[in-house]
C-alpha cells in the first residue's frame, strides 16, 4: 500500500499537482503534514519545511520518524532511526558511528554552504552519503569539528540520530531512545521546502526523501 501510494505521488508530480490539492488528498490516505522545527536533520531536511508524515508506519532502521518526546509528552521529536533494541551504539576514535559492530560506511562529496537557523549564521558543512545495510541517506558534518556519540545499549525503543552529526540536542543522544508505540509516522515527502536562505541547500516541493 504504502509503495502504491509513493508511486501515485511521483505521477503526481509529473502532473504538476498543486500542493494544497495534494495535502488534502494525503490526509486521505492516512497522511499528515508537519513543519520541521529544527536543523538537526540537515540536509535531508531544513528548519521551516512542511512534511508529509505516513501514520503508524512501522519502525524500520533507515526511516525518519516523527515521535513523542521521552520526557515530554507534549513535544514531538524527529530523527532518523540508527537502532532498534538490542544493540549498542556509540562513535569510534574517528568519529564513525557503530551500530553493534557495524560501521557506519561515510562517502564524503565535498563541503557546502548552510545556513543554520538555530545560530542565525552561515556555517561550512562536510557532506557526504552514508551506507548502513540497504539504505543511503545523505549527512553533514560541521567543518572542523567531530561527531560524538557515546557507548549507548538500545534497550526497548528505538534510537533517533539526525542526518546532521555535529547538530546539538536534536536526537536520541540527547534525550535518550524512543518508544515506537509514540510515533506518529514516517516522513516521507518534502511537501513544500524553506525559503531560499543563500546556501547551498535546494530542495524541491512534492520531494520524496
Amino acid at each position: 500500500m504504502f509503495n502504491l501510494i509513493k508511486a501515485l505521488l511521483k505521477i503526481a508530480l509529473g502532473l504538476g499537482v498543486v500542493l494544497l490539492i495534494v495535502a488534502a488528498a494525503l490526509r486521505v490516505l492516512f497522511v499528515d503534514v508537519a513543519m520541521v522545527g529544527h536543523e538537526g536533520m540537515a540536509p535531508t531536511l531544513v528548519a521551516g519545511e512542511y512534511v508529509a508524515i505516513w501514520r503508524k508506519a512501522t519502525a524500520n532502521v533507515g526511516d525518519v520518524l516523527i515521535c513523542e518526546h521521552p520526557g515530554e509528552p507534549n513535544r514531538h521529536v524527529m530523527g532518523r532511526v540508527l537502532s532498534k533494541s538490542g544493540y549498542k551504539v556509540r562513535t569510534d576514535r574517528f568519529g564513525q558511528v557503530v551500530v553493534g559492530d557495524e560501521t557506519i560506511q561515510r562517502d564524503f562529496r565535498g563541503e557546502r554552504r548552510f545556513f543554520d537557523t538555530t545560530r542565525n549564521e552561515m556555517v561550512t558543512m562536510k557532506y557526504g552519503i552514508a551506507k548502513f545495510g540497504y539504505y543511503e541517506n545523505e549527512f553533514f558534518i560541521e567543518k572542523g569539528r567531530k561527531p560524538t556519540l557515546r557507548p549507548t545499549y538500545v534497550k526497548r525503543g528505538v534510537f533517533l540520530l539526525g542526518d546532521n552529526y555535529t547538530s546539538v540536542g536534536n536526537d536520541s543522544r540527547y534525550f535518550g531512545e524512543v518508544d515506537p508505540e509514540t510515533c506518529v509516522g514516517q516522513v516521507f515527502m518534502i511537501l513544500w521546502p524553506a525559503e531560499d536562505r543563500g546556501d547551498d541547500i535546494r530542495h524541491l516541493p512534492l520531494s520524496l526523501i
